[in-house]
C-alpha cells in the first residue's frame, strides 16, 4: 500500500501494430517531469516489432509494466486490461501512435486535478496531418475552466448524443481512478465509438471536471481505412440503442431528437460507403 500511494498517475497505452510510431509515444511519456507515474503498455497480440520495443523501454525504465496479450481483442478491451491493474490516483490513456506535446503536460494536468478536486481534467487535442507532422488545431476549445453539478449533467451530457460541446474522447483526459471503479464500467466490445460508450456511462457519476485552455495531446489523424468496414453499421446501431436506454434511464428527453437525426446520418453514410467501395457488386474495369 505504501508504494501504491506514491503513484500519482497510471498511463495506459494499448499497443497494436505501431512499431513505426511507438518510440515517439513512449519518449513523450518517460520524459515527463511528473515522475511518480506507472506506464502500463498493453500489447494486444501485435504482429510486428511493437512488443520488442516495449521491452526495450522497460529495461531502461522500471516504471513500465507490460501486459502481453496472446489474442488480439481490440483497443477497448486492451485499455480495460490496463485499467484493471492500475494503481495511480488518476489514470490517463494514450493511443500508441499519438504523443504528448511537452514534458510538463502530465504535471500540469495533475496539479489542476488536485487543486480543484475534480473527477477528470481535460487538455486540448491537436490533429497531426500527413507525413510532415504538421499540427493543425481543431480550433478554440469551446469550454474551459471548472464545471460542476447540476450544470455539468443538465447542460453538457448532451455532448454524447450528437451535440458535441465537450470532447467524447478518452484520450486527452486524466480521470480519478476511484470514479471509474465506482461506475463499474465494462468493455463495450465494439470497434467504433468505444470512447463514446465509456464516457456516456461515466458522465452521470461525475461531480466536477476541469478543462484546461491549452493544447497538449497530439492526435495522429488520417489513419482511417480505405475500404468498407462491415462493423460500422452494427456498432453504430449498438450506440443508438444505448443512447435510447440512457435517455430513458436519466429522463434526458432533450437528447431524443438528436439521436434520431444521428441515426439517419449513420444509415446514409453506410449506404454511401457501400456504393463507394462497391460492396456486394462487381468492380468496374
Amino acid at each position: 500500500m505504501e508504494n501504491e500511494n506514491k503513484i500519482s498517475v497510471s498511463i495506459i497505452i494499448p499497443v497494436y501494430n505501431v512499431e513505426r510510431y511507438l518510440r515517439k509515444c513512449l519518449d513523450s511519456v518517460v520524459n515527463q517531469t511528473l515522475r511518480d507515474i506507472e506506464i502500463i503498455l498493453v500489447n494486444d497480440a501485435s504482429p510486428d516489432n511493437s512488443l520488442s520495443i516495449c521491452k526495450e523501454y522497460q529495461r531502461k525504465d522500471n516504471r513500465i509494466i507490460i501486459i502481453d496479450k496472446k489474442q488480439n481483442e481490440g483497443v477497448d478491451k486492451a485499455r480495460f486490461s490496463g485499467i484493471n491493474i492500475a494503481r495511480g490516483k488518476y489514470l490517463t490513456s494514450i493511443d500508441s501512435d499519438d504523443w504528448i506535446d511537452n514534458k510538463n503536460v502530465l504535471a500540469e494536468m495533475y496539479a489542476k486535478a488536485e487543486e480543484y478536486n475534480v473527477d477528470y481534467v481535460e487538455i486540448g487535442m491537436s490533429r497531426v496531418l500527413g507525413n510532415r507532422i504538421k499540427i493543425k488545431r481543431k480550433g478554440a476549445i469551446p469550454v474551459v475552466g471548472l464545471i460542476e453539478q447540476p450544470e455539468l449533467f443538465e447542460k453538457y451530457y448532451v455532448s454524447f448524443f450528437g451535440h458535441n460541446i465537450l470532447s467524447v474522447s478518452i484520450c486527452g483526459k486524466m480521470y480519478r481512478r476511484s470514479v471509474i471503479e465506482n461506475a463499474k464500467i465494462l468493455p463495450s466490445g465494439i470497434t467504433m465509438g468505444e470512447d463514446l460508450v465509456f464516457n456516456m456511462h461515466l458522465f452521470p457519476h461525475l461531480k466536477r471536471i476541469y478543462i484546461m485552455p491549452s493544447y497538449g495531446y497530439c492526435y495522429r489523424y488520417g489513419g482511417m481505412t480505405n475500404r468498407y468496414n462491415p462493423k460500422l453499421l452494427p456498432d453504430l446501431k449498438f450506440l443508438y440503442r444505448l443512447k435510447q436506454d440512457l435517455i430513458k434511464k436519466y429522463n434526458y428527453d432533450k437528447a431524443f431528437n438528436l439521436t434520431r437525426y444521428e441515426l439517419k446520418n449513420v444509415l446514409r453514410s453506410d449506404i454511401n460507403q457501400q456504393i463507394l467501395y462497391n460492396v456486394g457488386g462487381v468492380k468496374s474495369r
